[in-house]
């Protein structure tokens, strides 16, 4: 596995000129939030995916067997802002490793070593293009793309492969889209936002899919020995506004087997579902 300093290093030129508008701080910062707040069980794959889970998304980097590359028409569909930012960006990364001529480092053309998981987990959290009809109205097509996004998030959530590598596969995707949804969900965050059409289309966006998300979250954190603390909020003022929002961060909480209480009992407590117990 690639050193995360390496990594970050790497995301911080792959980002260079993207801003978080959400957070309004430079966007390298939020794929780290992200692997920080990753469950503790969470595999190395998962938190080098963590790290690079928009890159093929928002760069120039596109998958390549199992490289990320740079691509040249990528680069050019860049905003300038982004296109202007990495060279810079390259440069500073030489002065900060020390190298003695900086200007001349050569320019970035691939990510550090990764392993095939990382980049399957990646791809399958990448928010895909999605073909638009002709004719459609602006408000149409933002409906198309709305419903393929959630119907693609909910599919992710409930998937259940029965091969064992493909399972592990599909679990790590949930738990990285549903790290990475918490922070967009998060009261604070949201907070920042007063206008109530932006919340309203905040909350028809990540409702269904996170939910779907939560709940396949906690079952995963149950395999691992632990509990998810997350509880959504959903807020309707009876004129068609809505407000969409995690009560507080998750806390991901180990499980401590008692004397005389079963895996199956610890199970269902971590997913909500609380049984008498025997006395």
């Amino acid at each position: 596995m690639t050193p995360i300093p390496e990594l970050i290093e790497f995301i911080q030129i792959a980002h260079a000129g993207q801003v978080d508008k959400g957070a309004q701080a430079p966007y390298w910062q939020h794929p780290v939030a992200v692997c920080n707040t990753l469950p503790p069980f969470a595999s190395p794959a998962l938190r080098e995916a963590a790290l690079l889970h928009d890159a093929i998304e928002d760069t120039a980097f596109k998958r390549d067997g199992d490289r990320l590359v740079f691509d040249a028409e990528k680069f050019a569909a860049l905003s300038p802002q982004m296109q202007q930012a990495q060279r810079p960006a390259e440069i500073a990364a030489a002065k900060k490793r020390g190298e003695a001529l900086p200007e001349q480092t050569p320019p970035v053309v691939e990510a550090p070593p990764l392993s095939p998981m990382t980049l399957d987990i990646v791809e399958g959290v990448t928010n895909e293009e999605v073909p638009l009809p002709p004719g459609l109205t602006r408000e149409e097509q933002g409906k198309l793309v709305l419903a393929h996004y959630q119907d693609h998030i909910v599919e992710l959530a409930h998937a259940r492969p029965g091969e064992p590598d493909a399972l592990e596969l599909a679990e790590n995707r949930v738990l990285l889209k549903f790290t990475d949804m918490s922070q967009n969900v998060d009261k604070q965050r949201l907070s920042a936002i007063t206008d109530l059409d932006t919340l309203t289309w905040f909350a028809e966006k990540y409702e269904r899919p996170f939910n779907a998300l939560l709940e396949r979250a906690k079952e995963i954190a149950a395999k691992h020995g632990y509990a998810l603390d997350a509880d959504t909020v959903l807020e309707e003022d009876g004129k068609g506004n809505k407000r969409f929002y995690l009560a507080a961060p998750p806390v991901w909480r180990p499980l401590e087997k008692e004397a005389g209480r079963h895996d199956g009992q610890l199970w269902a407590e971590a997913l909500g579902n609380r049984q008498p117990r025997e006395r």
